[in-house]
């Protein structure tokens, strides 16, 4: 690449608007040369006051992110408002978002969908399920799930997971489409692949379920765990804080101890959803833990009773994201601790 950047930075110099945007793009993503974002805005501005859409797209982007520059989303707008005019569907797919969301630019859901037309026409994957998503909601045009689902199936052949999930709804329901469960479940293992978090859900439970596929409960826990892990990766998990006291239990108390009291006690604390067979595996691991450890002596702690469930999972194929498999254990503990005739121990 550093070859190809000396090259681009010849004819960018000689006022070649093509070279300009590629000089800029070198500068962006550190091709053949250290990454500088303040000299790929200088490019793109050169490249874009030549009239070169595509460094009049790049450029607008770079002021949405506050990229090289301060961010200014009525900037972004200008310029994408600019490359639009020359026919750049990437810009006319951002400038349709801009209007739907009301940055940089008053909100107007019609020219959103008006944007969104003139890039999905020219096969923009993500303006066709923008553009689904408008006729599905009436969002800027009249509702019509025909073409809802018209334009989910364009974006879904390119790729598009969201789209490909909203197929799951309109085939398994009949919704613009006749009712279809096989493609219904066909459109879930793509998008569940690509890492839709609801899709990988609804597979789970069509494992746990035995729906259009053969009952499989590991993989129903595969698949809940992976659609978990979505949720993970957008909250640090630090783990459970060492704590220094210890909890006797009274074993007058073994009555508060029922599986359904506990599982309405850890549903009312979580804010996620927690599938039955992962709660009844959880459960599991706890029912040992109790009987092993806190039978025994009487005295748990947080972070003894996460690693005890935990490696209890584990030893039995159970991989559960940690993240939500120690709210959960945490929310039990909590219960356990309100609970009268429990002893706080230093």
């Amino acid at each position: 690449m550093k070859k190809a950047f000396e090259l681009y930075k010849r004819a960018a110099i000689q006022d070649y608007a093509r070279a300009q945007n590629n000089l800029g793009l070198c500068y962006l993503y550190g091709d053949g040369v250290r990454k500088n974002y303040k000299k790929a805005v200088e490019w793109f501005t050169k490249a874009a006051e030549h009239e070169a859409e595509v460094a009049q797209y790049h450029l607008a982007k770079c002021y949405a992110n506050g990229l090289g520059v301060k961010k200014d989303l009525e900037k972004a707008v200008e310029w994408y408002v600019k490359a639009a005019k020359q026919g750049h569907k990437g810009a006319q797919f951002k400038l349709g978002k801009c209007y739907r969301n009301g940055k940089g630019i008053e909100k107007d859901p019609a020219k959103a969908v008006k944007r969104f037309s003139k890039s999905a026409e020219q096969g923009e994957a993500y303006a066709e399920f923008y553009l689904g998503v408008c006729y599905e909601s009436g969002e800027g045009v009249r509702r019509n799930y025909k073409k809802a689902a018209e334009w989910y199936i364009k974006a879904a052949e390119q790729g598009v997971p969201e789209a490909q999930y909203n197929l799951v709804v309109f085939y398994e329901y009949g919704k613009g489409v006749e009712k279809n469960p096989d493609k219904a479940l066909e459109w879930c293992h793509k998008a569940a692949e690509q890492g839709d978090d609801k899709a990988q859900y609804y597979l789970a439970k069509c494992y746990e379920e035995g729906k259009g596929v053969e009952k499989d409960l590991v993989k129903a826990v595969e698949w809940y765990a992976k659609a978990a892990e979505q949720g993970e990766k957008k909250t640090q998990f630090v783990g459970p804080k060492k704590s220094k006291v210890t909890k006797m239990v009274s074993p007058l108390q073994e009555g508060a101890f029922s599986e359904s009291v506990i599982h309405q006690a850890v549903l009312n604390q979580i804010d996620f959803v927690l599938p039955d067979l992962i709660w009844k595996l959880i459960n599991e691991a706890f029912e040992h833990f109790w009987d092993d450890e806190v039978g025994v002596g009487g005295y748990f702690d947080l972070d003894t009773m996460f690693h005890s469930i935990r490696n209890h999972l584990i030893t039995a194929h159970i991989f559960y994201p940690d993240h939500q498999l120690f709210r959960v254990i945490e929310s039990i503990y909590n219960f356990i601790d309100q609970i009268p005739g429990v002893v706080i121990h230093d």
